[in-house]
C-alpha cells in the first residue's frame, strides 16, 4: 500500500473478474482488514490514473480477499474494466481506532524526530510489506530514506502532537 496526504485512502486492489455477473475479486492492502463491509461508497482509480465514483451492490469473502459487485457492472466484459484498479475510501469513514492503535496514514506529514528529540525530517509516505509497514521519511538534507515501524526502530507515535520519534537513526535506509 502507498499513502499519502489526501482524504482518499487506498484499500483494496481488484484482481480479476469473478464469474459472469460483474463481479470481481479484491484484495486488501491490509489482509486482516474488514472495512469494506462497513462502506457503500467508494472511489474506483484505474490503472490509467482516472477515477470515478463507486457504489458497492454486494461484497462477499471468497478466500483471502472479498469478492464485490459494484452497481453498473453487470457483466464479466465490464468487470474486465476495473482489472487492476485500486479502491478508495474517504479517510472520514474508517471507524475509530481501538485504545491504544493508530493508523499510519494519520502520520504523513508527522515530524520525524531522532532519539535525542531533535527533528530529522518529515513521514512523507507509508509504505506496507509482506512482513511490516514502514514510514518513507524526507530527511531535513532533502533525501528519502525508509524505516520500519517496528518497536526496534520506533519507540513513539504521538497522534496528538503529530510526531514520531525513533530508538536510534541506525534503522533509517536510504533510497
Amino acid at each position: 500500500m502507498s499513502v499519502t496526504t489526501t482524504s482518499l485512502v487506498e484499500v483494496a486492489r481488484v484482481i480479476k473478474p469473478q464469474g459472469l455477473r460483474g463481479d470481481v475479486g479484491v484484495l486488501m492492502l491490509w489482509e486482516g482488514s474488514d472495512l469494506l463491509l462497513h462502506v457503500r461508497d467508494v472511489v474506483v482509480r484505474r490503472a490509467n490514473g482516472t477515477e470515478f465514483a463507486a457504489r458497492v451492490e454486494r461484497i462477499a469473502r471468497a478466500g483471502k480477499g472479498w469478492r464485490i459487485a459494484f452497481e453498473g457492472y453487470a457483466s464479466r466484459d465490464s468487470a474486465e474494466l476495473l482489472r487492476g484498479a485500486g479502491i478508495l475510501v474517504e479517510r472520514a469513514q474508517f471507524p475509530a481506532p481501538a485504545a491504544g492503535e493508530v493508523y499510519l496514514l494519520d502520520f504523513v506529514q508527522a515530524a520525524v524526530e531522532g532519539p535525542d528529540g531533535v527533528v530529522i525530517g518529515e513521514v512523507v509516505e507509508v509504505l506496507t510489506y509482506p512482513s511490516c509497514d514502514a514510514f518513507v521519511i524526507k530527511l531535513l538534507t532533502g533525501e528519502l530514506a525508509e524505516l520500519a515501524v517496528v518497536d526496534d526502530w520506533v519507540s513513539q507515535l504521538d497522534s496528538v502532537g503529530h510526531r514520531v520519534r525513533l530508538v536510534s537513526l541506525d534503522g533509517l535506509v536510504t533510497q
